[in-house]
């Protein structure tokens, strides 16, 4: 297990520059070395863009190929306009016009 269950949400962030969905995948990777396989499985990414996501997932797919010569499990990636999917209490995505008028309106 990679923490103890304590139903904490947990926020990791990395420094700007580096190669997050190359990092990520490492830094998972690793972190669940000792694990089952399975329990990356069991890890939740949620990503800011498709575009993250589809990088992420790709690179987990590279890691698992140099680990094990072949498949292997890698962690259930989503994006933040998703979140409502995994979440029936989180409130639906803006369309695509209000989003920018309402930060604007932040920003006031």
């Amino acid at each position: 297990m990679m923490f103890e269950p304590d139903g904490a949400t947990r926020v990791f962030a990395l420094p700007a520059g580096v190669d997050f969905a190359a990092e990520l995948a490492r830094v998972l990777g690793a972190r669940l070395r000792e694990q089952p396989p399975h329990e990356l499985a069991r890890v939740q990414v949620v990503t800011n863009t498709q575009r993250t996501a589809r990088a992420s997932g790709e690179a987990f797919e590279q890691l698992g190929d140099a680990a094990s010569g072949g498949a292997g499990f890698a962690p259930r990636i989503t994006t933040v306009t998703h979140l409502g999917a995994l979440d029936p209490g989180v409130p639906p995505a803006l369309d695509r016009l209000p989003r920018p008028l309402a930060l604007l309106h932040l920003l006031d």
